[in-house]
């Protein structure tokens, strides 16, 4: 009998000891894993081209904050929520003033690199978070 208990308690040791190794495992997983990242948003980014501006229109799923930094032939956008977006139509469309368009590592930042400085307005209406360009008129 005490045989038994020795390999009942061997076992339960052993079971003990890999549920604590799984939970370790699980809560490195969740704390090296952002949070942001399973939370990003897919944005629908929209772009226009008119006679005197030009428009970039990101269409979020609801209103986030974002925060527009510029300067020369930079525009860095930061949302307050992490996003996924196809930013192609962003340089097909509008391709002689956004040369590149690209999500930063964070999740959170656009960056936007322009042909020249350009005056830019940005506004928001409800979950549309809008870019106009002023486009200088050729002669």
């Amino acid at each position: 009998m005490a045989t038994a208990n020795k390999k009942h308690f061997w076992l339960m040791r052993v079971v003990t000891r890999l549920l604590q190794a799984v939970a370790l495992a699980a809560g490195l997983w969740a704390g090296l894993t952002p949070l942001d990242a399973l939370s990003q948003e897919t944005v629908r980014a929209r772009a226009f081209q008119g006679p005197t501006f030009a428009r970039i229109v990101f269409d979020w799923p609801a209103p986030v904050p974002y925060e527009a930094r510029g300067g020369g032939d930079l525009l860095v956008i930061e949302f307050g929520r992490p996003l996924v977006a196809n930013l192609s139509a962003i340089t097909t469309v509008l391709g002689d003033i956004v040369l590149d368009a690209r999500i930063e590592e964070d999740g959170r930042s656009v960056t936007l690199l322009l042909s020249d400085a350009f005056q830019i307005k940005t506004t928001a209406n409800g979950s549309l978070i809008i870019f106009d360009f002023a486009v200088p008129q050729s002669t």
